[in-house]
């Protein structure tokens, strides 16, 4: 039975001319998102914006904006002088965290840079700040989302987390955060195309991704620079230019006919977003198809998908609630891991190409091959390098033609794998330095019986593939690597020279 299409979505495209004027003209930004909430929120005053009476004359309107230019004078005056900055008065807020975000962000000393990560992008951002403190930074990684949530599993942790249950103070602290960032930051950091913001009331939770971060746009305009992180190929990225730069990936996917998760206007419309408010959009290997993918701003190879140094590596001891895989003398563990497993495959769709990974193992036992396959979902991220390190090979994914956290954690480990790999850039993209050292295995559906068994019965050879990959690893994923080169595309950035990725910064 042939799949249902569905309509496309329609997605808000004036939001785009909207963050264009009030980029243009930002003394108007609290009447334009006066306006804007008339339009889709039925009048509620939006954040940052509350404590405003709207709408502004154009009297108030200049005069606010004055007073907020003359404040960020003084904060790159405190910066150029060495100054520390002073705490901000107290509030009649009283915080949960015990002290104000001020008492608790503000730097105590001079620092070499400034950032706050802000939404988890899995643990890659917590790692970075922590590598990048090591350096001299006042960097944090800041999450608003409920300890509790779905998503839980898939972090290690963060710096701050300003959740609390009652949405009154939720909003007061994100307000405080906003504050913050303003007066003590010179970038904030941000992860998937719909988390424009500091508010959980402006981030575009719809499946049209439609919003405006009104935080996020005072916050460029008064200097603060707003870095992203890609977390897909959906991410500011038609289908339809992935699915020709990448051979045909999308017709694996279960997403392809889901506009409500992978839409060609939401993911234009993302797409024009990030390169309107972006200063840095970091793609860390992903595919470089669309046009947002193309700009000055972009960086290519990895820079903020990192990992901790000393939580992933080849001698690391398994805890005792974890399961030991039992097997025979001289019997090859074979490790396959799909997440979301229900929503991610179908009969006819697998974008990690399980069906034919799962053939080949077969294939290879009933010849005769001492073979055991392991295959797990559902792990939670903190305990799978413990599953993980207990292989002789990993099968990661055999269709999507670039890597992603399984085959970066693997790497690290010291555990040879097989990933389908396409280091070639299209569209005239600079040639990619990571992808072509990259010492994963390359496979494909078509190839994986072949590949998987050339290592079954050589040893030797996974032991040196190991021992690349994890040299790679090191080189271009761990903390203290990503920390260096994030510093010099931060460097770049606070100048104003573009485009960021250029030889220099990987000498």
């Amino acid at each position: 039975m042939p799949e249902k299409i569905l309509p496309d979505l329609t997605p808000r495209h004036e939001d785009i001319d909207i963050m264009r004027e009030g980029l243009e003209k930002p003394w108007l930004l609290p009447n334009l998102a006066y306006e804007y909430s008339k339009k889709h929120y039925s009048g509620a005053v939006l954040p940052p914006y509350e404590h405003l009476s709207l709408p502004m004359t154009d009297a108030q309107l200049n005069k606010r904006w004055a007073g907020l230019v003359a404040q960020d004078k003084e904060k790159r005056t405190r910066q150029l002088t060495g100054q520390l900055a002073p705490q901000q008065k107290n509030s009649t807020f009283q915080s949960p965290l015990g002290k104000s975000l001020s008492e608790i962000m503000r730097p105590k000393s001079k620092v070499r840079g400034s950032v706050v990560f802000i939404h988890h992008a899995y643990y890659h951002f917590y790692h970075l700040a922590s590598a990048l403190r090591d350096r001299g930074w006042n960097a944090w990684c800041v999450s608003t989302e409920d300890p509790k949530s779905g998503n839980a599993p898939y972090y290690h942790g963060e710096d701050l987390n300003l959740w609390h249950d009652d949405f009154n103070v939720r909003l007061e602290l994100q307000r405080e955060l906003f504050h913050v960032v303003s007066q003590y930051f010179d970038m904030i950091h941000f992860h998937g195309d719909a988390r424009f913001s500091i508010f959980d009331g402006l981030l575009c939770s719809n499946s049209e991704r439609d919003g405006i971060g009104w935080d996020f746009l005072e916050l460029k305009a008064r200097g603060v620079k707003i870095g992203h992180s890609m977390s897909g190929c959906l991410t500011g990225q038609r289908k339809s230019v992935f699915n020709i730069v990448s051979s045909g990936v999308c017709d694996k996917c279960v997403w392809q006919n889901r506009p409500d998760v992978c839409s060609e206007a939401a993911q234009f419309h993302s797409g024009e977003r990030i390169k309107l408010i972006c200063d840095l959009n970091a793609l860390e290997v992903d595919w470089p198809g669309d046009t947002s993918r193309h700009t000055e701003n972009c960086f290519y190879d990895p820079l903020t998908y990192c990992f901790s140094e000393r939580l992933w590596r080849p001698d690391i001891k398994i805890p005792d609630h974890i399961e030991r895989f039992a097997h025979k003398p001289g019997e090859v563990l074979v490790f396959h891991a799909v997440g979301n497993i229900k929503d991610r495959q179908t009969q006819t769709r697998s974008l990690k190409g399980t069906p034919a990974i799962l053939a080949a193992i077969e294939r290879l036992r009933e010849e005769g091959h001492k073979v055991k396959l392991i295959f797990k979902t559902g792990v939670p991220s903190k305990d799978m390098r413990f599953y993980q390190i207990q292989a002789d090979i990993i099968v990661d994914q055999i269709n999507y033609g670039r890597y992603g956290a399984t085959a970066r954690e693997t790497m690290a480990l010291g555990i040879p794998t097989i990933c389908r790999l396409n280091p070639e850039q299209p569209n005239g993209v600079k040639p990619s330095l990571a992808l072509n050292e990259c010492p994963l295995v390359d496979a494909s559906e078509e190839t994986v019986y072949e590949v998987l068994k050339d290592l079954v019965l050589n040893p030797e050879k996974r032991e040196q593939i190991a021992k690349e990959g994890r040299a790679y690893a090191m080189k271009w994923h761990s903390s203290a690597a990503c920390a260096k080169r994030f510093e010099r595309v931060y460097d770049r950035m606070m100048a104003g020279q573009y485009p960021l990725d250029v030889d220099e910064i990987y000498e």
